[in-house]
């Protein structure tokens, strides 16, 4: 089964177990537009259509992704996958302009990346609130004074804090996926 198999999979039987147990839940991705290694054949737009295509085939309610705008300057062609979520339907939010970690930055930083990001978001997020911020690396800070001087910026901007109670390192996976595909390793892919 490969990734976009096990994907679809997942995302069709969640619905299906929210509604047998009146559970909730949000299902929100981070580092858009692009995150890691790409197989050959693929773009960041392909990829983003088949993920696209996954949440809406599987009745997905609307999905926040989280945005670092500095791809959009990094990766030529990354831009559109953003544009290509708002027409799907699916909000976006604020991940920090370059998703550096907090403790490796001080709050004026912090701030600087927020309103940086803020400035892409506005032209892209309509009429949705994009004022929901979510932790590089879930990083919220490592000193109580860092944690609220970055809680106080995001409040005097009129943010919430997207937290995560389940996060698993589906990163990880980006380039040992990459590097199997290129090489053809279909055994290996089905290892992963």
């Amino acid at each position: 089964m490969n990734l976009r198999t096990l994907l679809l999979a997942l995302l069709i039987a969640a619905p299906a177990a929210a509604q047998a147990s009146d559970l909730k839940m949000a299902i929100t991705v981070d580092d858009l537009p692009v995150h890691g290694a790409l197989p050959p054949g693929e773009t960041h737009v392909s990829v983003a259509k088949a993920f696209l295509t996954a949440l809406n085939a599987a009745g997905a309610a609307p999905v926040y992704g989280f945005i670092n705008g500095v791809q959009n300057e990094r990766v030529p062609g990354a831009a559109p996958v953003l544009t290509l979520w708002r027409e799907a339907g699916h909000p976006l939010g604020n991940h920090g302009w370059s998703h550096l970690g907090l403790d490796g930055i001080d709050v004026a930083t912090f701030a600087s990346e927020l309103d940086r990001n803020d400035a892409v978001l506005a032209q892209l997020a309509g009429d949705t609130d994009f004022r929901w911020f979510r932790f590089p690396f879930l990083n919220e800070g490592t000193t109580p004074a860092k944690r609220a001087g970055a809680r106080e910026v995001l409040k005097a901007r009129g943010y919430h804090i997207a937290s995560v109670t389940v996060s698993f390192g589906d990163y990880a996976w980006n380039e040992p996926y990459a590097r199997c595909m290129a090489r053809g390793d279909t055994d290996a892919v089905a290892d992963l």
